[in-house]
């Protein structure tokens, strides 16, 4: 054995036997002992330099760091590589920055195969390759920590993301995805593609498992087959049931501001209205941008909104995405209900009007920048 690493290996029992106070002992031994093992060709050695220079917090210089983390991620430390990916794209050295965290999903790490998949799909610096992705995420879904991985395969399989779409494949790697109890989320999108080929029964058991372990888009599909009767009885309690459900869970914007909606009428009820109030302040805080635009709006007057002019927002949202004229588009007069259920506050209807342009709300946005004045 090198004798370098044969007292490194004395020195470090030494050290641990001795258990005396860090500042008591004479690291610089130890880390120039480290340091002649790496030049000699240990990667490990290089890699542990780094850790104990840090754990001693004795200063490392940016060049020596960086060496040490080349030597090491060339022996195939992939704690290296990943250091050196996260170094040059905080430099904005990106090319290099995909080269090592490739080779360290290479090296067996799922979460690099994620990384090195979406810089792919989503990361402006790099030229978009959804093959390439393809490629880093099937490496990802091969392993049993992978399922992340094989719900986006089945995603682009299902959108026929830079491929042609193929339900097939999307169907096995949803399936795969949803079978390893780590990503409910497919299980929800595998019975949506059971729901389009009007297989209700399967898409009710697969949004029942995604919905039992929380995923808030499972309860949603199921209380839609509810309100719908597509393969059950039809039952408007089982729908209020499993989007109230949602609404409850960390991601449930969408299902509160639905159920809000479902209950503004204009007939004056101000306990309801105050229900209605508080999943509208929920479904906007978890960033639905409709839930922000009514708040902006019952803050702008203090009243509640009526139905017809919830109908007036909904059709012009719609006209804008289809990007139609709004010039003969007429308001409706009856803006609010007379139920009070917050003062009026035009610095706070002001804010969730802005909140709801950052959300992307083309209506928002128009309002905000006072290109639409109702």
């Amino acid at each position: 054995m090198n004798k370098i690493i044969l007292k490194l290996i004395f020195f470090l029992i030494y050290t641990t036997l001795s258990n005396a106070d860090s500042t008591t002992i004479d690291h610089n031994n130890e880390i120039s002992l480290l340091e002649q093992s790496c030049n000699d060709g240990h990667s490990m050695s290089c890699h542990n330099l780094i850790i104990l220079s840090d754990r001693y917090k004795m200063e490392l210089p940016q060049d020596k760091r960086l060496d040490f983390h080349q030597k090491a991620c060339q022996g195939n430390i992939k704690e290296s590589c990943i250091a050196l990916w996260k170094l040059y794209y905080g430099e904005k050295k990106y090319t290099q920055a995909l080269f090592f965290i490739e080779k360290s999903c290479n090296l067996g790490d799922i979460r690099s195969c994620t990384y090195a998949a979406e810089t792919y799909l989503k990361d402006d610096a790099i030229p978009y390759d959804p093959l390439k992705a393809i490629e880093f995420y099937t490496q990802g879904c091969n392993s049993k920590e992978g399922a992340y991985n094989c719900l986006m395969l089945g995603v682009m399989n299902h959108e026929g993301t830079g491929i042609p779409k193929n339900n097939i494949q999307a169907i096995k790697y949803l399936n795969q995805a949803c079978s390893s109890n780590r990503e409910y989320r497919a299980c929800s999108l595998l019975g949506l593609i059971y729901a389009e080929e009007n297989n209700y029964s399967k898409a009710k058991e697969l949004y029942a498992k995604a919905c039992q372990y929380g995923d808030e888009k499972g309860c949603m599909f199921l209380g839609n087959l509810y309100l719908s009767g597509k393969g059950v009885e039809r039952s408007l309690g089982e729908f209020m049931r499993y989007y109230e459900k949602a609404c409850d869970g960390k991601n449930g914007q969408d299902a509160c501001y639905t159920l809000a909606s479902m209950q503004i009428s204009d007939t004056n009820s101000e306990m309801r209205d105050i229900t209605i109030f508080k999943l509208l302040e929920k479904s906007c805080s978890g960033g639905n941008a409709k839930g922000c635009l009514v708040l902006s709006f019952i803050y702008q007057n203090g009243y509640m909104i009526s139905r017809d002019f919830l109908n007036t927002l909904e059709s012009l949202s719609i006209q804008l995405q289809q990007n139609s004229s709004l010039n003969d588009f007429n308001f409706t007069k009856d803006k609010y209900k007379m139920t009070s259920v917050v003062s009026s506050n035009k610095e706070k209807a002001h804010s969730f009007l802005q909140q709801s342009c950052n959300l992307k709300s083309s209506l928002g946005c128009k309002l905000y920048n006072k290109e639409i004045i109702f």
